[in-house]
């Protein structure tokens, strides 16, 4: 041993007669790389520092411990890691005893709180403290630690924070991958000793009344090389099983030996397994930080495997386990983000903004509550074409110490496609309801030519840079903007697709005299309007109805298909008539029974009763099927004879001219316009004229070119450029007009 450091060493074995002594414990093996910072990181603040060296460790960390420990010696491996640890802290004779892994370091800024704690956990060594502290010396030390102010005489355990493998540069911003709390301060007086062969805990003996308490301030680094770190996933597929399961095996009422085989097994891949024995520990666990981390591993395992329903289903049981959990609410906006759901993934991942790390929550990860919300907002907002937002969130993603390196040159295209074209059109178009559902098309078109925005939320601020602002829906949202201030010189197009007529009271709170132009989708949605609502002679209005974008629907005569399948697509409101399609399926059940009905519905949130009714009508019938989201319309449509639409109300049926689109023959009900909309033979009133559509003449060439003529989306888009040239222009000439004024 070097002389300075047995000097060091010898004067630290004399205690501090002002404080309560403590011990650290550190069991070790193959650390070499590691056991140095370790033990210099607490080398000045403990009273003895112990450290048991595996027998079998083949490195030399049994030799670099002796130049830094006071106690060094051997331990024989029995598989058995918390006897391993108990003969560490038999060896310890301090008053209290600190426990740490032969990897870990105490935070720099931990030291003092350690050395208050240390002071305040008697009363006696408090008043020998404060006796000898200079006042300001006082006040900083409150600072110092939340507890000052607490009484401890009576606290026997203090968990400190480990931050598992943190990254970043800075000491004070680190952003660990898992950070928890851990019992790691306890008296040294025989009540308290560790349990279970592998991923042992601390446990008290029951006749114990010792208190225990959280330090927020108290951290230890825990980061181990990534060699140790390969090699430890290995020894977890043999050992830790094994082990683990001679805990259950001995004590099959044990919770926790359950929990960690259970992570074992998610490790390894076995998921079922996984599963299952997640379900025993939340059998026998009561401990809800424990269970809500138990639950969001489940869930995560039936994300990957697809299963969104029970993975939602199991995330909102954690939630009431454990309400604070940020990676809850992480991991349910990446299944609605799977299944394009991008408002909800939206909802979810502000909410992960929202949430603090819980003092009592278990194996935390430290990017849900720093940079990964931003980073899953940045990724959505891109997705849907809101690059401001997209930047914003990209920006404080890497403020928050973001290791993805792309993000910077991501920012950079936001950044341009906000304004990379000169001397052209600024655009923000806005989808408050569906997120750019009949939008996406004809947003992309007009980014080819011009500088175009995108958003959900009618924000003034934001929408300034446009010089055009398009409305997709005439729903609330553009009641909120017409009750502001207009910028003088912008332009403002709301489309009206038809169910916005419903709420004719928010339609009369709006001020229409700040719209520009006035889009209906179709003629009979226009000729409603105009028989209920009133609109100033400054505001233009015009049909522009739904552009199909024909490329990306594939086309084959299916007059020769031999399939009897039916199709049916859209949202299950009340409009779609579910009554109406329960009579047409029981019908077809009795009068057409080689035909089969495939269900490709979507339920609203929290609006359930139009599927109980349907199901119930249905009962007993076995000519329709229910179909699950699926990956690509275009795909499953190939397997459709026909598409029915039952609706009572449209505005238009876009999957009508979609399945026109592909030469599939609609079954159109007789809504309002439907007429003015779809060729005679294919619309029907009642079930008699439905069997004539049914049996009529197919022609799927047909089908293709009435849409190819009539709503192709290249022909929708000349009509919207041209109103948008006709409104830019205006503005233009308001400008030249106010310089020569000037």
């Amino acid at each position: 041993m070097p002389e300075e450091v047995k000097e060091t060493v010898k004067e630290k074995k004399g205690g501090n007669k002002d404080r309560a002594t403590v011990s650290v414990a550190i069991v070790a093996k193959n650390e070499e790389k590691t056991i140095i910072p370790c033990l210099k990181s607490v080398r000045d603040v403990v009273d003895e520092i112990v450290v048991l060296v595996d027998d079998t460790t083949t490195d030399r960390t049994f030799e670099l411990a002796e130049s830094r420990a006071d106690t060094v010696d051997h331990y024989k491996w029995a598989e058995d890691f918390a006897d391993a640890r108990n003969q560490a802290i038999a060896c310890c004779t301090k008053e209290w005893i600190l426990i740490m892994d032969a990897h870990e370091i105490l935070h720099p800024k931990s030291k003092d709180v350690l050395t208050n704690l240390l002071y305040r956990v008697t009363s006696k060594a408090l008043e020998s403290k404060l006796a000898q502290t200079k006042e300001g010396d006082r006040e900083r030390a409150k600072v110092e630690s939340l507890i000052l102010k607490k009484d401890l005489s009576d606290t026997e355990i203090f968990s400190a924070f480990i931050y598992m493998n943190p990254k970043g540069s800075n000491i004070d911003e680190l952003v660990p991958d898992t950070f928890f709390m851990q019992p790691r301060l306890f008296k040294n007086n025989g009540m308290h000793k560790y349990v279970g062969r592998v991923h042992n805990w601390l446990a008290t003996k029951k006749e114990s009344n010792a208190q225990k308490r959280p330090v927020n301030e108290l951290v230890f680094i825990h980061k181990k090389p990534e060699e140790i770190t390969e090699s430890r996933k290995i020894q977890r597929a043999d050992m830790n099983v094994r082990l683990l399961k001679e805990d259950i095996k001995e004590k099959p009422g044990w919770a926790r030996p359950h929990f960690y085989l259970a992570n074992t097994y998610h490790e390894m891949k076995k998921f079922d397994e996984s599963l299952e024995t997640f379900e025993k520990y939340l059998e026998l666990s009561d401990w809800g930080a424990e269970r809500a981390h138990a639950m969001l591993m489940m869930a995560t395992i039936c994300g990957e495997q697809k299963d969104y329903k029970k993975a939602e289903e199991i995330l909102k049981k954690a939630i009431a386990e454990d309400w604070e959990r940020a990676e809850i609410y992480c991991l349910l906006g990446d299944i609605a983000y799977d299944q394009k759901k991008f408002y909800q993934a939206e909802h979810w991942w502000k909410s992960a903004i929202d949430m603090k790390p819980p003092l009592n929550g278990l194996f935390l990860h430290g990017p849900a509550y720093t940079y990964m919300p931003y980073e899953k907002l940045a990724k959505l907002y891109s997705a849907v074409g809101e690059w401001m937002k997209a930047y914003e969130n990209a920006k404080e993603a890497i403020r928050l110490q973001s290791p993805d390196s792309q993000l910077p040159n991501l920012m950079i295209i936001w950044k341009q496609r906000l304004g990379i074209k000169p001397d052209t059109m600024k655009i923000v178009v806005y989808d408050e309801d569906n997120r750019f559902t009949f939008l996406s098309d004809i947003r992309d078109r007009l980014a080819q030519k011009y500088n175009v925005a995108t958003s959900v939320k009618y924000q003034a601020e934001y929408a300034k840079w446009g010089d055009i602002v398009w409305f997709e829906w005439c729903n609330q949202n553009v009641v909120e903007a017409t009750s502001l201030d207009k910028p003088k010189n912008q332009k403002w197009i709301v489309r009206l697709h038809g169910f916005e007529l419903i709420n004719k009271a928010r339609l009369m709170h709006l001020d229409w005299s700040k719209v520009d132009a006035l889009v209906f989708v179709a003629q009979h949605v226009k000729q409603h309007f105009m028989e209920t609502q009133w609109l100033p002679e400054s505001t233009k209005s015009v049909v522009i109805h739904n552009g199909v974008n024909m490329p990306m629907w594939s086309f084959a005569r299916r007059e020769f298909s031999k399939s009897k399948n039916i199709g049916i697509i859209g949202m299950l409101t009340d409009k779609k008539g579910p009554l109406l399609l329960a009579k047409v399926i029981r019908r077809f059940a009795k009068v057409h029974p080689e035909y089969k009905f495939l269900l490709r519905l979507d339920v609203p949130r929290d609006v359930n009763i139009n599927v109980k009714m349907l199901e119930y009508e249905l009962r007993g019938l076995k000519n329709y099927e229910w179909v699950p989201r699926v990956e690509s319309i275009n795909s499953w449509m190939e397997n459709l004879k026909f598409l029915i639409s039952t609706s009572i109300l449209e505005s238009f049926s876009y999957v009508v001219a979609e399945a026109m689109a592909k030469g599939i023959k609609p079954l159109i009900h007789d809504f309002r316009g439907s007429r003015n909309l779809w060729p005679e033979e294919l619309i029907w009133r009642d079930m008699d004229e439905l069997d004539k559509v049914l049996e009529g003449n197919y022609d799927s060439k047909k089908y293709r070119m009435w849409i190819d003529k009539r709503y192709s989306l290249d022909g929708q888009m000349e009509k919207i450029e041209a109103l948008m040239k006709e409104l830019y222009g205006s503005i233009e000439k308001t400008d030249m007009e106010r310089d020569r004024l000037e």
